[in-house]
């Protein structure tokens, strides 16, 4: 089971509170307020968060949540000039998020090992060296779709490539985020079962609310959380989530 070192417990709260407001900005990605939505998420993030016991201390602010974020939205439903379109934007959001999450876990004290427990001792140079290659990887990717290129359905290599950078940016990104780091958060305070299901639940709330739209996301990513979360506890690692979702993000990308 994934915990936290006992020496950061005092930091708990606030972590929770802070990964559960990036994830937020993470699936917000495609909009280009970036500010009002991190605010509305971090409220947001707030309300989610007093279902959690170790962190009701911050019920008073969950009540501006609702008007916040329903505000934003409807903001950018008015002017949908504000809203940023294709795949490659939202990469990079999502790379700015993920960048943002792991500086600001090493800024308050959490270990790497409070990150990805089952790949050790890993240096802040170290982390520092893989975001850099990843962020390569998704400047590669928006500069493709800048081109003339991008308006050619792709084939062969092309194809293959594609689906191999949804494999990596979805299986690597989200499962750094909502089960290296959110579950583990989650499970210093809570029974497995539940600290499943709260992950879960807050991946689909987001990606049906503001990345993909619809019910049926929210079931498909609630039932992918659980399955990535599940094997994250059994296994002790991230490993099989990696897969599970590299897999199926590659699949969808396909298909």
């Amino acid at each position: 089971m994934i915990q936290s070192h006992a020496h950061n417990r005092e930091h708990e709260p606030a972590m929770v509170t802070l990964a559960l407001a990036l994830v937020t900005g993470y699936s917000l990605g495609p909009v280009a307020i970036i500010p009002l939505w991190s605010l509305a998420g971090l409220l947001m993030a707030t309300a989610v968060a007093t279902f959690v016991p170790r962190l009701r201390v911050h019920l008073p602010a969950a009540g501006a949540c609702l008007g916040l974020v329903y505000g934003a939205f409807l903001a950018i439903l008015a002017v949908p000039a504000l809203r940023l379109t294709g795949p490659a934007q939202v990469g990079i959001f999502k790379l700015v998020w993920a960048l943002a999450l792991a500086f600001a876990c090493l800024a308050t004290g959490a270990t790497t090992g409070d990150l990805l427990p089952e790949l050790g001792t890993i240096s802040r140079r170290g982390w520092l060296g893989a975001l850099v290659a990843f962020g390569l990887l998704a400047g590669a990717y928006w500069w493709f779709f800048r081109t003339p290129l991008a308006a050619l359905r792709p084939t062969g290599w092309a194809l293959v490539a594609g689906a191999a950078y949804r494999a990596l940016a979805a299986g690597i990104m989200d499962e750094f985020i909502f089960r290296g780091l959110l579950l583990g958060r989650f499970l210093v305070a809570n029974r497995a079962l539940y600290a499943i299901l709260a992950q879960a639940t807050v991946y689909a709330m987001l990606y049906m609310g503001f990345a993909t739209p619809g019910i049926g996301s929210f079931v498909l990513a609630f039932l992918l959380a659980m399955v990535t979360g599940y094997s994250v506890i059994r296994t002790k690692g991230v490993g099989w989530a990696f897969l599970v979702h590299g897999t199926y993000a590659a699949f969808m990308y396909l298909v």
